[in-house]
């Protein structure tokens, strides 16, 4: 598969066979729930840090939602706990942010 098929919207045969695919995982609400919890907890630790904040002046809230981010793909996606928003000096995480 070219990348250009992969960008194109896929219809008939093939479209099908990789919908039936996909749309399970759309629709396992235990799956969705632990994804809930995740997100869950980790919008609980941005919100600390944004409470955290001591300025007057524009803040630039990229890097923390970004950090926010990354936790929830990673534990989401891999089942891996990084602590991006704990550990911004991990190369891992500086590499993925940069």
């Amino acid at each position: 598969m070219t990348s250009c098929d992969r960008l194109k919207i896929h219809n008939g045969a093939k479209w099908k066979n990789r919908r039936r695919i996909l749309t399970p995982a759309f629709h396992d609400k235990e799956l969705l729930n632990n994804f809930v919890d995740i997100y869950n907890k980790q919008t609980s630790i941005l919100i600390q840090r944004l409470a955290s904040i001591k300025s007057e002046k524009e803040v630039n809230l990229y890097p923390y939602i970004a950090s926010c981010a990354l936790d929830i793909i990673c534990e989401a996606a891999m089942g891996l706990n990084i602590g991006a928003q704990h550990n911004r000096n991990s190369q891992y995480v500086d590499a993925v942010l940069k």
